[in-house]
């Protein structure tokens, strides 16, 4: 038996991981993989016109895009099909942020082999299958509901109408007598069906006892009038469904009935609705019951009404115990308001889709969401259709050990700037976050986002000074199709996305004053429109706002709307160059070091010895912790694995000045000495690489005296002679 062929379109610009990915998929035997490719988004865009592809693998550097905005085109002309994203960049916020704006996975290509490719591709052929059948489902049950209110609506007109055929029964020869209006209906004449018998021939065998048994319990008196629906055969060999209701208009003088008159009349459009919303029902409760996502459906008041096993699971308890009760009853109180808030804004007509991490049965579970709104018959939205994913696994936490982090930084400035920042967290309020270039004001946002209630959410940031003014609207706010030259489609904005979680405008006073303005209606109503939209949109996102400039001198120079100054400066935290904080640089370095050897895959993190640490706290740092990362990153890329020589920007080995700046603040000359000495000490092994021989030569003294005084200082021997 032949396997099944799926097309998939690989959107990469390198042919050798193109045939690499034909490699990878071809071990796979239950399924055939025919791979079309395109280097670039108007090739990709031009191979989708032509063929229809079950899946898109998408590498997100391409001639014609790069990062996100790759995929966020893509997704606009290639709206049903699902995309994996395959990327070089081994970036947990992109990976989140990529399945947040709809991607099926992530994959990084460090870490793909056919194992991993073919689970991923498998899975998201199989959720997004799930995804539409049942949206399909859905749509085709609304269709038939409609389609039989319609048909009932009929119905009650025509049983007022001429579309009812009059007839009359002799009880005694059972010869029946139709008006001339059956023949519109079955086609026959009335004379026709004037034969004793007529009838019961053309009516459909499995209905003949239905069509007694009426007529014997409205005899009998146990009803008020006859009343059957069942099937007759026209004279074309068509079967239709009647509707024939009637009663006793002759008896003898005795009291028995001789004779019943009545009508009938044709609802087969209104029993083929029925039978058509019965199988939309069923097909939708089978793609329930067998999807792996959880799947639910909730009214206007936010009670479920169904949901499927795999919800279930998730809640922990069966369905009798979860329809017609809400999510905060379900699921707790953090999902119930969380819920409550979404569900507001599809009830009002939009959809929803994202990604939260929620405590459920007191386990952190991360889903990927997406919630539409329902309509009745009448177009009115009457309760809300939802299906989520456990990503959970895909979620890595970004500093295993915060609370350790934070009571590792000794120096008082740092402590003080943490207190605020968490003080700041556990309120809701906008923040600005004032300091140097480089000195953690992105570092600091993501603290005060993880330590506040909307830790579970997701975490955007801008820089809009790295923005043109032309797009930094449309990536804020998003746009529509149309609003401007290669808006090929809608884009949801950063705020849009930030939905329940933070946003951090960083450089906020490179902001363009046209959106500035945009930017303070938002911050007063929460609500805004896309780019060449009419429509508003709400969105629950904090906002906290940094910058290097110093705003109230922008605000008198007319660059920076003072209304808008006001509004961020609600909270504000200082936070200082790392100059004056030197005493954190042992964790920072420590912290920074164990972060590239992971990145750039070292078995091993290599040390800092006491005299380059020193060296570290000594200098001056005008690019605060960027500079001590971008210095700490080119060492380790320069490291043998024995020797992790540190050179400061500015300086050579070959350097032969040393100086120092010196402070008497009452201390005795003994003191100072030994200042100079220990610090002269220091930079000697430093410039000879921990070389205690050179570095005694250097300073004129003998070997033994440098043991001696690196002893009395408590300074660790560097390895080496």
């Amino acid at each position: 038996m032949s396997s099944e062929t799926v097309h998939v379109l690989a959107v990469e610009d390198n042919p050798v991981d193109v045939l690499r990915l034909r490699a990878e998929l071809a071990q796979e035997k239950s399924k055939t993989f025919e791979v079309s490719s395109a280097e670039t988004l108007a090739e990709a865009r031009e191979a989708l016109g032509k063929k229809e592809f079950r899946i898109i693998l998408l590498d997100l550097g391409l001639p014609d895009g790069q990062g996100l905005e790759t995929f966020s085109e893509m997704r606009n002309f290639a709206l049903e099909i699902p995309i994996v994203v395959l990327s070089g960049l081994d970036d947990e916020n992109v990976a989140i942020e990529a399945v947040a704006r709809g991607a099926q996975d992530y994959i990084c290509k460090d870490r793909w082999d056919s194992q991993v490719i073919l689970r991923s591709i498998n899975y998201a052929l199989e959720r997004h299958q799930a995804f539409m059948e049942c949206k399909r489902a859905n749509d085709a049950a609304q269709e038939a509901l409609i389609a039989l209110q319609a048909a009932q609506q009929r119905l009650e007109l025509a049983l007022n109408g001429a579309d009812l055929v009059p007839w009359e029964q002799n009880l005694e020869t059972r010869e029946v007598v139709a008006g001339d209006s059956v023949t519109d209906v079955l086609g026959f004449t009335p004379g026709d069906l004037h034969e004793s018998g007529a009838w019961k021939s053309l009516t459909h065998k499995d209905d003949v006892p239905l069509v007694k048994g009426a007529e014997a319990s409205y005899l009998r008196g146990d009803s008020p009038t006859y009343e059957a629906q069942y099937r007759i055969r026209t004279k074309s060999g068509e079967w239709k469904w009647v509707l024939s209701k009637g009663k006793i208009v002759e008896r003898d003088e005795n009291g028995k009935p001789l004779r019943m008159a009545g009508t009938f009349l044709d609802i087969s459009s209104h029993k083929h609705a029925e039978e058509a919303l019965r199988a939309s029902e069923e097909r939708f409760r089978t793609i329930f019951r067998r999807a792996t996502d959880h799947i639910f459906v909730m009214d206007r008041e936010g009670r479920y009404v169904q949901v499927n096993p795999a919800f279930e699971a998730l809640a922990g308890c069966p369905a009798e115990k979860i329809i017609g009760r809400t999510a905060q009853d379900v699921l707790g109180k953090e999902p119930g308001q969380f819920s409550a808030e979404i569900n507001r804004r599809v009830l009002q007509g939009e959809t929803v889709e994202g990604e939260r991490t929620l405590l459920i049965s007191g386990a952190p579970i991360t889903l990927s969401y997406s919630l539409r709104p329902l309509k009745n018959s009448a177009g009115e939205i009457d309760g809300v259709f939802g299906i989520s994913r456990d990503i959970t696994d895909r979620k890595r936490v970004e500093l295993s050990d915060q609370a350790a982090i934070e009571s590792a930084y000794p120096s008082t400035a740092m402590q003080n700037t943490l207190r605020q920042a968490m003080i700041v967290a556990q309120r809701d309020s906008i923040v600005l976050l004032l300091g140097e270039s480089g000195s953690g004001k992105d570092w600091l946002a993501r603290y005060i986002h993880n330590h506040s209630s909307r830790a579970g959410g997701p975490y955007f940031g801008l820089n809009c000074a790295a923005i043109s003014h032309e797009l930094a609207e449309s990536e804020l706010f998003g746009h529509e199709k149309g609003a401007f030259t290669g808006a090929i489609g809608r884009k949801r904005g950063l705020l849009e996305l930030a939905e329940g979680g933070t946003l951090l405008l960083n450089e906020v006073g490179d902001l363009p004053l046209p959106l500035q303005a945009k930017l303070l209606t938002f911050l007063d109503t929460h609500k805004f429109t896309r780019v060449g939209a009419e429509k508003e949109v709400s969105t629950n996102a904090r906002l906290i706002a940094a910058t290097n400039r110093d705003l109230d001198k922008a605000v008198e120079e007319g660059t920076f709307r003072r209304d808008l100054f006001y509004r961020f400066n609600v909270m504000r935290i200082d936070i200082p160059p790392l100059r004056e904080r030197a005493e954190d640089i042992p964790v920072l370095a420590k912290e920074i070091l164990s972060r590239l050897a992971a990145e750039m895959q070292f078995s091993s993190v290599p040390t800092l010895d006491t005299s380059t640490l020193e060296a570290l706290k000594r200098y001056h740092w005008p690019g605060n912790v960027r500079e001590l990362r971008n210095v700490l990153e080119r060492t380790l890329i320069l490291w043998d694995q024995k020797h992790f020589d540190v050179v400061l920007p500015g300086s050579t080995e070959q350097q032969s000045e040393w100086g120092m700046k010196l402070e008497l603040n009452g201390r005795t000359l003994r003191e100072v000495t030994e200042e100079i000495t220990r610090s002269m000490i220091v930079d000697a092994l430093q410039r000879c690489n921990g070389n205690k021989k050179e570095a005694a030569k250097r300073l004129g003294i003998a070997r033994d005296s440098l043991y001696r005084y690196l002893k009395q200082f408590e300074l660790v021997p560097a390895d080496g002679e």
